[in-house]
């Protein structure tokens, strides 16, 4: 009996990321698949038909091979993969407006430099899909393996440079999913071994949505140290009232504590909390973040703190506000 398809072929993944100039399909969105600085994969591979009943514009009539096939299948950004499959959008992104919308799309492409693949860009799209929480069920990677190190080389050839895959929004794989970092052998008596492959998790941007399932900072403050132990927190200097300097301008480091309430988050989910600089005359700048994990508890208040780092610098005396994520602001 045949397997039934439960996910795109690579084949179907490398032909979208091919007609996509590199960018979400969505009108008017500008937001890259893989951003080029860091080469981070921060877009999805969506459907346009769901491959799950009760999923987005479902259809009974598609067989499993053309749920996963690519005309049923568009890159968008996160925003706007979540902002077509909601169950409150459904009238307007309809299945005829998407196929419209992917044409319009992929003829641009035709007529665009074909994007450079970089290394590990299959694998984690494929991922990025596979981690997408909204109504929608994607791909099943139960038991699936992803490479990353690079191939062996042939005779007298050198091995393959092994590549990076940054998963975003969560803080470790999801059981039965494995990606295998090895270098491969050499192929070859005389060829070279393939380098090994880097895993990097990478804490999304704390959103209103996560406001919404009930993210708060309860607590906010700067401290000359602070650490945590068994779950306690322990500070030394904390909540100055001034910072003293030498002279302007002038850059320093201090750390920042925070009590965070992760609500109704999802345990695994790994968001990013990013410090700015806040003053009214735009004297001082502020640059820090910090990855948190939200814990797999079942406490009825799901509380951790968080130690973080930020680097300021200011022109001249002042009060400066570094606000939270949500808003909650400490001043100095």
């Amino acid at each position: 009996m045949a397997s039934r398809t439960t996910r795109p072929r690579d084949s179907v993944i490398k032909r979208l990321y091919a007609l996509s100039m590199n960018r979400c399909a969505f009108p008017e969105c500008t937001t890259e698949i893989v951003e080029t600085g860091t080469g981070t994969v921060v877009s999805e591979v969506c459907h346009i038909n769901a491959h799950s009943v009760g999923g987005p514009r479902y259809d009974a009539g598609q067989t499993d091979e053309e749920r996963q096939g690519f005309d049923n299948l568009i890159i968008m950004c996160k925003v706007h993969h979540a902002v077509v499959d909601d169950e409150n959008n459904l009238d307007r992104f309809t299945t005829e407006y998407l196929h419209n919308l992917k044409r319009e799309h992929e003829t641009a492409a035709r007529q665009a430099p074909r994007p450079p693949e970089p290394e590990g860009l299959l694998t984690a799209l494929q991922l990025s899909a596979a981690f997408y929480e909204s109504g929608s069920t994607h791909m099943d990677f139960r038991n699936a393996i992803f490479k990353v190190g690079g191939e062996g080389g042939y005779a007298g050839g050198g091995g393959g440079n092994g590549g990076m895959l940054t998963i975003v929004g969560i803080a470790r794989l999801p059981e039965g999913v494995d990606v295998n970092l090895d270098g491969g052998h050499g192929r070859w008596p005389g060829g070279g071994g393939g380098g090994g492959g880097i895993l990097r998790f990478q804490g999304r941007p704390a959103d209103t949505g996560d406001v919404t399932s009930g993210l708060s900072v309860r607590a906010f403050f700067t401290a000359d140290a602070a650490r945590i132990s068994e779950g306690l927190l322990f500070t030394l200097g904390s909540g100055p009232s001034y910072f003293g300097v030498e002279s302007f301008p002038a850059s320093f480091v201090t750390e920042w504590v925070a009590m965070v309430d992760f609500g109704s988050i999802a345990a695994n989910t790994l968001l990013q909390l990013r410090i700015e600089a806040d003053s009214e005359e735009g004297h001082a700048e502020a640059d820090g973040t910090l990855d948190a994990e939200v814990p797999d508890w079942e406490d009825a208040i799901v509380r951790r703190s968080l130690v973080g780092r930020v680097s300021l610098t200011v022109s001249r005396p002042g009060i400066v506000n570094l606000p939270s994520c949500t808003r909650l602001v400490c001043q100095l």
